[in-house]
């Protein structure tokens, strides 16, 4: 009778083969981007008006479509992580996106 390979089989199978166990079985690499609920304090400059109101300005400038680019502008700053910190606070996220902003020219 034919069973199922236990998981550490497989992880046995990966390593002499070496390969990820998620090469072997054939399954995207899991990202290191939060999946599901945001951050705490990037949800709370999502929400804020000067955010919403910085985006639709920015958009409008460069004939985008604003929630396509709030998206960009959420995925860069939920991917700031430098030694495994990350911005605490809403203030420190809105002071990254105004530095990011001034750098590349309030574009």
């Amino acid at each position: 009778m034919l069973e199922n390979p236990t998981l550490d089989k497989l992880r046995g199978i990966a390593a002499a083969l070496d390969v990820s166990l998620n090469d072997l079985l054939d399954v995207p690499e899991s990202s290191s981007e939060p999946s599901g609920p945001e951050l705490p304090a990037l949800e709370e400059l999502m929400s804020s008006d000067p955010f919403l109101s910085a985006t639709a300005e920015q958009a409008g400038r460069l004939k985008r479509d604003p929630d396509e680019l709030r998206e960009e502008w959420i995925k860069a700053l939920r991917g700031i992580n430098v030694g495994g910190l990350q911005p605490e606070t809403a203030t420190d996220y809105a002071f990254i996106f105004e530095a990011i902003r001034h750098a590349l020219g309030g574009r």
